[in-house]
Parts: C-alpha cells; structure tokens; sequence
C-alpha cells in the first residue's frame, strides 16, 4: 500500500518520463512533503511545455506561472 504522497510522486515520475508538451495539474502539492514540493517546483520551472494548473501554493504559483487566470 503506497501513502497518498508516495503515490502522487509514482504518477508524476511517470507523467516526466512520457514527456508530454501540456501538463494539466489539480493541486499538485497536496500529500507532498517539503522536499517534493520543492523537486516539483524545480521540474516546473525548467519545464520547456505548457502547463495548466490550480494551486493555492502561493510560492509555485509565482515561480512558475507568468500568465494566470483568477476564477473567484
């Protein structure tokens, strides 16, 4: 049985490893640790594709996104 954080890193190394030109992501931080919240903010960052997400992550959200759409 895999933790919800463990099984959140299984699909995202997998999403990599299929290298995709879009990502569309719901929450990426939830059940992640510190460590992998920062991995996954470094991946995103140096992500050459497009990438669609929701996020309360302030600090993702601002290093990684330069267009944004606010739905309130």
């Amino acid at each position: 049985m895999l933790s919800g954080g463990e099984k959140v890193r299984c699909m995202m190394s997998r999403a990599m490893l299929a290298s995709p030109n879009m990502v569309l992501m719901d929450e990426p931080t939830n059940h992640l640790d510190l460590e992998s919240i920062t991995a996954l903010n470094n991946g995103l960052i140096d992500y050459p594709g497009a990438i669609i997400l929701t996020t309360y992550d302030q600090q993702l959200r601002d290093t990684v996104t330069n267009k944004r759409v606010i739905l309130a």
